[in-house]
């Protein structure tokens, strides 16, 4: 079964660094403007309870001190907030609409 995360991105900081032109993007045949994104599972939560971490890279002539990537934005795993309901708490019923 798979996993969902939920996070943010840092649009100002995404936006500061595209205007800039020192991140990797591209365009499609259709027009489309892309940007490829670098998504971090940890093992563990960090210290603030992110599971994982979203950046985007840079282009090469932009790196600097082995920083190939610029920090955008932080993933926690998603967990369901419902409690299933069981065939006990059907069995008062005897009539259902359907």
């Amino acid at each position: 079964m798979g996993q969902s995360f939920y996070g943010s991105i840092n649009f100002d900081k995404l936006m500061e660094h595209l205007k800039k032109g020192e991140l990797k993007t591209f365009k499609t045949d259709k027009g489309v403007r892309l940007i490829n994104v670098n998504v971090y599972i940890a093992d563990d939560p960090d210290q603030f309870g992110n599971d994982g971490s979203i950046s985007v890279p840079l282009k090469e002539e932009f790196h600097q001190d082995k920083i190939k990537a610029v920090f955008i934005g932080n993933l926690k795993k998603s967990t369901p907030k419902i409690t299933e309901a069981t065939k006990n708490d059907f069995q008062d019923d005897e009539y259902l609409p359907f």
